[in-house]
């Protein structure tokens, strides 16, 4: 009996190894087991076995020792065990790909039917303590070490239960599915350049893990038709520096070629086999719907949920923490705060992969797991759609005519049958007919392979130097409310599904599962973001950009070497698509600047500056709803009726770059296309399939990108004199037009078809005066760095706009606050209803540092209204339009929730108990599946009351176990947080300093003054190379409005509806003539280590110089001087600016200056104010580098006069000692004012101190004379005890008792 199982262990173990005899197996028959040693295994057959890649061989494979039991009496319920103590393998690449056969893999070596002997095969549970795997290839050697392998069966709800639970039969179909878990504790991977030793090791450590695999088999011959695989990893950490980062680059490279060219092998092979059992392809070849069988039994109904329908691949991560470090070298930045290098991390929360390789186009996606069809599927059926539509367009390209304007009777030939029209008309539509039904057949069989990356929670922290002390901040994150201390973030704030994903991303690649050239889509890349915030970080900016130029240098050298292995037309014809939803910047002025401290305590100064719009599409495809040539061409259209974009007179030089360049004019016409359209009509079939190639109509040039902010808007936040956020620029809708010129040069035309509102007071002046140098800073920097790194300068950036009309709002403290508020119908448009306006932009919502909840989607008082172009601001009038139909994203994102919050909450609770309860009893029944005797009878009840994505989603789902044993760890706080609002002293507010009645008013009831600028046809074009920048402007119309009184409210009321009330009504009878030009270069080009961490941005505003060059001519304005002294004070820096050389010429330029001001009257003593009038009919005004100015007729110097008045180095000196004399009298009249409030509050404290020395020396006295008293009575009393007679019996008691006394 030993001998007999001997050797039929040994007949199907000897294929696999080398050295194995029935005398090495130890057998016990009796206890069911057996152990083997020192086994090795035959590589070639293990290769073929295992279906290896192409281009991967194995060498070798030995296990010191094997063991195995067997339950005989228990043999269909319980698994087989077996042990493996150490597996060593070694693997190489292959200099050409193996070939491969057609009868490889696991089921070449299953013949006949599905029986009791594979059944207990697929139940076996495997282990292995450790598994040493050694990869080899000509270009670095890698060792990968896992321990602690368990691979078992398991339900389908993956739980440990009855082998005769671990699968799932339907013996109509005539399949089977399989559940195992394969299981890991640890994983180290090491890999190290064999050709290039400097490159450092790449190390790699990973926790437990586990892989769930669904694997379906055909009951006939054993074969497998599909499987499912997820890789469930849990916490990852991992800590990588760029040189680590340039060796995987380097290794990924050496493989690429040879992974490329046997994917492409594989795919077409197994494509060409698996789409004969796609049952979408089945239901077009019989041009029937897929069969549903109404009167299923339960099994099938268990099995359809369970079924593997396509063969796909998933990773799952709960979170990954990627620590990035920069290496000493010239990859660090030249900025004196990351000289000593930086970490940046990265925090990756329920990050998730799913690779679909083998999916029929025609077919849907709702049976992928954990996967809704929204609004990525439709953009993805809008390109198949086009492309089949071109397809035919080719193809009827000849034979279709136009339908004839005139009603003339048509010709008698036209009337005759087909039949009667010839043998010619019948063959060329005989041959069309072929033809058409070839092309149809084809594009039935496209298959793709999908690639869909989801991310629920990402955060990048702020770089990490040796100067930050303090622990990582935010940079990018999405605000989810993690904690109780921490507001509501942006999901909550705009009532977002929590199952909504952050990111959702896809690629679509599509080819045919056989080697004929046919045509084929693009493929296909699209990104659909939900609400994130990025916290701007000038340090963060600089770091990310060393660290990726400096890898981007390495990979740039990887791809000169494998150019020929590269096919550039698929990575420069890629349709791009990606929409963000609610995107936020947050921008912060640098602490770092020298006299601002003061002004930063200000009550109306604010602290941050938001940058948001409610959506923003970015695509390089020209479809008719986005970015199609006709919006390109109404951009060009407009900047053509300007004439700065096509005029080569001032404010152009000679050698200016233009925003609009040929490439864009070309684009217009479609003349830049890669290759002429195809004409399919008129070929006969052997044409056709010589013709015909892939990229047959890829045809559009995909480097001119589409962005469309719809629309944008900024605000402050951070003010302590009000909780609102002020807003800086209305809300307008903008569009970009890119156009990349030889991936270096970048050139951008805006358009903007409406009003631009902005306003302004002197805080917020002054905050966006620093950040501007924070910016100055940044770009300097950037600049350096690049190239520092590249050794080469920096490309182009041109980038020009034309607005319609320009209204600047100049926000001062009330002349006359007593009075009643004026009309500013004139100067603000009033709306008090907004019904009766169409096509009302919608401007920007309240801050998101004060959400309010509410128990439907419209939050009240913040209006959030989830509509297509934005949100209504809280002090907006009218009602929201209805969704559109092409904004299917909110639509089917928010279908949770759009019946309430409150019924989504119980509907999700509801769903959250009813699987709960299906779980708990999920193996506790079964029935019989069909009428045989064997263990495939049973199967899982209660899996009939679920739905197939409860089933599938709940291979995604980690034990809790597991998940509670996972430490928390805390998230870093936004930067608004640290502000302290008790901890912020400020002086008065630049309302309440003019007057002290209004001191301690609430901002919504104080009153203001407001000027407003009016500038009509602005157009602008801002160009930079290097270090050196321009920016071009004119305008065609000035004007202004003036309000001496206001209250705040109705100003914010009448702002934000200014922009939704306004129409393009242009006044060509009134035109003026704007120009100007400012340039800015460095006297040199800065190099690294001349900056002092101490004092940087006045170091680079000196490093630079400005010069401003200005035309002005037929400007007529009428403004009050209280206005033209407040408009002095608004614009009054904190810091002494560095003067900037000016030449500007006037030319028929008239002003009408009133005066209104109370003191110039009360001076006066006059009861009525003259007015003052400036006419200028020709005049150049001229400033130095000194900051002298100089005024003279336009066009040179007064000769008539005989007195020269161009400037000399003598006045220069005495214009310098002047201004020095001056600002030093200032010096010391604040000194003076220091020294006497120091003196008097001296004076003050010494007198106190002197009270308080008396009162004192008062208390000292009388205690003395208490404590003398005190000793007068003990003396006399111990007197008294000593001239007393002898104690009584109870004597010792009272002398107890006499201290206590005392």
């Amino acid at each position: 009996m030993v001998t007999l199982i001997k050797n039929q262990i040994f007949k199907h173990l000897s294929r696999f190894t080398k050295n194995l005899s029935p005398d090495r197996i130890n057998l016990s028959t009796l206890k069911g087991e057996g152990e083997l040693s020192n086994l090795e295994l035959d590589e070639n057959v293990l290769t073929d076995l295992l279906e290896l890649p192409s281009w991967l061989r194995l060498t070798s494979a030995w296990c010191n020792r094997v063991c195995f039991r067997i339950q005989w009496t228990n043999i269909k319920t319980v698994p087989i065990v077996l042990r493996l103590d150490e597996v060593q393998v070694v693997v190489e690449t292959c200099p050409d790909l193996r070939s491969m056969s057609a009868n490889q893999g696991l089921s070449s070596m299953s013949s006949g039917r599905y029986s009791f002997i594979h059944k207990v095969i697929d139940g076996m549970t495997v282990t292995v303590n450790a598994v040493l795997v050694t990869f080899k290839s000509p270009a670095f050697v890698a060792s990968v070490q896992v321990s602690r392998i368990v691979a078992e069966s398991k339900t389908p709800t993956w739980k440990r239960n009855d082998l005769r639970m671990t699968r799932v039969k339907d013996s109509v179909r005539g399949e089977i599915l399989l559940f195992k878990e394969v299981e890991w504790q640890t994983v180290r991977i090491e890999a190290k350049s064999t050709e290039n030793p400097s490159l450092t090791p790449l190390r790699l450590l990973t926790n437990q893990a586990r892989c769930r695999i669904t694997i379906k088999k055909r009951l006939s011959d054993c074969f497998v038709l599909g499987s499912r695989l997820v890789l469930i990893l849990e916490d990852l950490l991992w800590v990588l520096t760029d040189s680590q980062l340039r060796a995987a680059l380097y290794f990924v490279e050496s493989l690429a070629g040879l992974v490329q060219k046997a994917t492409d092998i594989t795919r077409k092979r197994k494509a060409a086999r698996k789409i004969e059992m796609l049952p979408e392809y089945q239901a077009w070849v019989s041009q029937q719907a897929r069969q549903q069988n109404t009167k299923k039994s339960a099994i099938s109904k268990v099995f359809s949920q369970c079924d593997v329908i396509e063969t796909s691949f998933h990773f799952l991560s709960e979170q990954i923490d990627l620590h990035l470090c920069d290496d000493e070298g010239d990859g660090r930045s030249s900025h004196p705060h990351l000289k000593d290098g930086g970490a940046f991390q990265i925090r990756l929360h329920h990050f998730k992969v799913d690779f679909y390789p083998y999916h029929l186009s025609l077919s849907d996606r709702k049976h992928w797991p954990s996967y809704e069809e929204d609004i990525h599927a439709q953009w993805l059926e809008q390109a198949l759609t086009s492309f089949k539509a071109t397809f035919m367009e080719a193809m009827d390209a000849g034979t279709n005519s136009h339908t004839p304007l005139s009603r003339a009777e048509p010709h008698m030939d036209d009337l005759r049958s087909p039949g009667s029209k010839g043998p010619d008309f019948q063959n060329a539509n005989g041959q069309h007919n072929a033809v058409k039904n070839y092309i149809t057949s084809h594009l039935a069989k496209l298959m793709s392979s999908c690639v869909v990356l989801r991310l629920e929670d990402v955060t990048l922290f702020k770089v990490s130097t040796t100067s930050r002390k303090q622990a990582p901040k935010e940079f990018l994150s999405t605000r989810r409310k993690k904690k109780r201390n921490i507001k509501p973030g942006d999901k909550e704030l705009y009532k977002l599904p929590e199952e909504m994903s952050l990111i959702h991303a896809e690629f679509t690649y599509f080819y045919y599962p056989d080697d004929i050239p046919f045509p084929l889509p693009p493929p296909q890349f699209y990104v659909y973001c939900n609400p994130v915030q990025i916290h701007f970080d000038m340090l963060t900016v600089l770091w990310l950009q060393s660290f990726g130029l400096y890898l981007l240098r390495t990979l740039s050298a990887l791809t000169e070497n494998a150019s020929a292995n590269t096919n550039t037309n698929d990575l420069f014809n890629i349709d791009v698509r990606m929409e963000a939803i609610m995107p936020r910047i947050i921008m912060s002025e640098s602490s770092a600047h020298e006299g601002v401290t003061s002004s930063r305590m200000q009550r109306d100064r604010p602290q941050f500056l938001q940058l948001q719009t409610s959506k923003i599409t970015v695509t390089n495809i020209r479809s008719r709803t986005v970015g199609s040539r006709a919006d390109l061409a109404t951009c060009l259209n407009d900047l053509q009726q300007g004439e700065l974009f096509f005029n080569s007179g001032f404010p152009t030089k000679e050698g200016d770059k233009s925003a609009v360049v040929e490439r864009l004019l070309r684009h217009v016409n479609a003349s830049d296309n890669l290759r002429r359209q195809a004409d399919l009509s008129s070929l006969t079939m052997e044409e056709v399939m010589q013709g015909l190639s892939r990229e047959l109509f890829w045809v559009d040039a995909k480097d001119i990108w589409f962005v469309q902010l719809d629309p944008a808007w900024v605000e402050f936040t951070g003010m302590k004199s009000t909780a609102r956020p002020v807003p800086l620029l209305d809300a307008v809708p903008v569009t970009v037009w890119l156009c990349l010129i030889d991936q270096k040069h970048i050139h951008a035309v805006t358009h903007i078809p409406s009003l631009v509102s902005v306003q302004l007071n002197h805080y917020q002046f002054l905050f966006i005066s620093r950040l501007l140098d924070d910016i100055s800073e940044l770009t300097t920097f950037l600049q350096m760095d690049s190239k520092k790194i590249t050794g080469e300068e920096g490309g182009c950036i041109c980038v020009g706009t034309a607005l319609p009309q320009v209204e600047v709002t100049f926000v001062m403290p009330a002349h006359c606050h007593a009075k009643e508020s004026f009309d500013l119908d004139s100067v603000i448009p009033d709306s008090s209803s907004l019904a009766d306006i169409p096509n009302i932009p919608i401007t920007p919502p309240k801050s998101a540092y004060e959400p309010k909840e509410t128990d439907s989607d419209i939050v009240h008082g913040d209006q959030v209204f989830f509509e297509e172009t934005s949100f209504i601001p809280e002090n907006a009038v009218g009602a929201a339009e209805p969704l559109p139909p092409e904004t299917p994203s909110f639509k089917s994102n928010f279908s949770t929730f759009s019946k309430g919050l409150a019924s989504g909450f119980s509907t999700l609770i509801t769903s959250f108990d009813a699987t709960k309860g299906a779980e708990d009893g999920l193996d506790n029944m079964s029935v019989r599946s069909d009428g045989s005797s064997d263990s495939e009878r049973f199967v899982v009840v209660n899996l009939e009351q679920q739905n197939r994505t409860d089933i599938l989603n709940a291979m995604f789902v980690i034990p809790a176990s597991n998940r509670a044993a996972r430490p928390m760890v805390d998230e870093a706080s936004e930067v608004l947080e640290e502000a302290d609002d008790a901890s912020l002293h400020s002086e008065m507010s630049i309302l309440r300093r003019s007057d002290p009645a209004l001191q301690g008013i609430s901002p919504l009831f104080r009153y203001i003054s407001v000027t407003t600028v009016k500038l009509s046809r602005v157009e602008a074009i801002y160009q930079s190379q290097g270090f050196k920048s321009c920016l071009r402007l004119q305008c065609s119309g000035i004007s202004s409005e003036e309000c001496g009184s206001i209250p705040w409210d109705e100003f914010q009321s009448k702002f934000s509806s200014r922009t939704r009330a306004w129409c393009d009504e242009r006044d060509l009878a009134r035109r003026c003539s704007i120009k100007a030009r400012l340039d800015r270069a460095p006297d040199t080009d800065p190099e690294p280590g001349t900056f002092d961490t101490t004092n940087m941005a006045s170091i680079i505003r000196q490093l630079f110089t400005e010069h401003l060059a200005a035309e002005i001519a037929n400007v007529n304005l009428s403004m009050s001087m209280v206005s033209v002294s407040g408009l002095a004070d608004l614009l009054d820096d904190e810091i002494m600016p560095k003067p900037v050389p000016m030449e500007v010429v006037l030319e028929n330029v008239q002003m009408h200056l009133s005066e209104d001001r109370s003191a110039v009257s009360q001076l006066a003593g006059s009861a009525s104010n003259m007015p003052i009038n400036v006419c200028i009919s020709k005049l150049k005004v001229s400033r130095t580098a000194s900051g002298a100015f100089f005024i003279e007729p336009a066009g040179g110097s007064a000769a008539g006069a005989g007195i020269s008045v161009s400037p000399t180095s003598s006045q220069f000196e005495v214009e310098v000692a002047r201004r020095k004399a001056a600002e030093l009298t200032r010096e010391n009249e604040e000194l003076r004012r220091r020294l006497l409030a120091a003196e008097r509050l001296f004076t003050e404290e010494k007198q106190r101190l002197g009270a308080k020395i008396d009162e004192l020396h008062g208390e000292r006295m009388a205690l003395e004379v208490s404590l003398r008293k005190m000793n007068l009575t003990q003396a006399a009393a111990q007197m008294a005890n000593q001239s007393a007679p002898a104690p009584t019996p109870t004597a010792p008691k009272v002398a107890q008792q006499t201290p206590l006394k005392r």
